[in-house]
């Protein structure tokens, strides 16, 4: 009898280690597949993040060579261990810090959260796509990527961490989709702060409210596009202290309501687009307009030469058409227009006010 019941003893207590090796690892486990570490950060739902394996108490020698040439982050993973997959939710603190050989990484629409420092010092990284269904942007996520020249932030980006992108001195191109974010509210915070490599923002069609200061101080601002044909909410310094000759792209049909909208109206305006793209016609014009507001003429004063002379009012009815520089307005009705005036050199659209 006791020999079965040791018999029985030892298989019951080999089931159980063979069902502990076979089970799920449990959180802040790690594995390695296919060249990337993760970290399991959800047992029920099975959930990983990218690491960097930082059960190495964080090596920051190892560590910095990592990760190196360009990594393509899948969406899921299947643990070779115990033959589970796991969904690829997150990009973890530090994970692919100093990785200073990374030169391209692929961030799948799994991801939730780029978490702090994540890719920090990746001197050798060209380019970021934030992906749509990234929520959170971690401080000091990108910084000092010092080769880093475009960045797109995905539409569900509802929050970006102090210094996320502060020493990315090559940092040129922005394309901003994110609909509503709710920081930065002051400059200190802004990722984009003072970023004077900065030369063209791009604003998806998406877009409703840009936070206050984001590109506060980017005296090399040179073009902002926006898609969106609602002009979306800025604040008072969401483009305080640009480039004295950035011009401003916005869809022709929303022309007049960006140049009523508060805060958009003090910017120089290019070209208007269509559907099918910018006009050919992107130089601003040096004109001026005179009294504003005013009660009965409106003059125009330009050292081009004037090819025609547009008036349209909030609604985007176009009241006036001429070459005059000086036009009569003393029946229009009191309220906002859009003057836009289009010379050999360019074109000008200013908005003014009929009292």
């Amino acid at each position: 009898m006791k020999k079965i019941i040791l018999f029985a003893a030892i298989c019951c207590f080999g089931l159980a280690f063979n069902a502990k090796a076979q089970s799920p690892y449990g959180i802040n486990d790690t594995m390695y597949v296919d060249g990337i570490w993760y970290m399991v950060t959800d047992v029920i739902n099975k959930y990983v993040a990218v690491t960097n394996d930082n059960k190495m108490g964080y090596d920051w020698a190892n560590i910095a060579n990592r990760y190196t040439g360009t990594v393509n982050i899948p969406s899921s993973v299947v643990n070779n261990s115990n033959g589970e997959t796991y969904a690829v939710t997150l990009i973890g603190g530090f994970a692919f810090v100093y990785c200073g050989g990374l030169t391209s990484v692929t961030i799948p629409n799994s991801v939730t959260s780029i978490e702090v420092s994540a890719f920090a010092d990746c001197k050798g990284l060209t380019s970021v796509t934030i992906p749509n269904s990234v929520m959170s942007i971690g401080g000091y996520a990108f910084r000092y990527c010092s080769s880093l020249t475009s960045a797109t932030i995905g539409n569900s980006v509802t929050s970006i961490g102090i210094y996320a992108f502060d020493g990315c001195s090559g940092l040129a191109t922005v394309n901003w989709n994110t609909t509503n974010c709710a920081n930065p509210t002051y400059y200190s915070a802004s990722p984009f702060y003072n970023r004077t490599s900065i030369t063209t923002v791009n604003i998806g069609n998406s877009v409703q409210s840009i936070p206050n200061y984001l590109f506060y101080g980017c005296s090399g601002l040179t073009s902002v596009t926006s898609n969106a044909v609602t002009p979306p909410t800025i604040g008072s310094y969401t483009f305080d202290n640009i480039g004295a000759n950035a011009v401003f792209y916005v869809p022709c049909v929303s022309e007049a309501a960006y140049l009523a909208a508060q805060y958009w109206s003090g910017f120089s305006y290019g070209e208007c687009f269509t559907e099918s793209g910018l006009n050919n016609v992107d130089v601003v014009a040096e004109a001026t307009i005179y009294p504003n507001p005013t009660k009965d003429v409106l003059s125009i004063a330009c050292v081009d030469k004037i090819e025609s002379v547009e008036i349209f009012n909030l609604l985007g009815l176009q009241v006036y058409v001429g070459i005059k520089t000086t036009i009569d307005v003393s029946n229009f009705a009191k309220g906002n227009y859009v003057v836009k005036v289009y010379t050999d050199k360019g074109v000008m659209t200013k908005k003014f006010v009929v009292e």
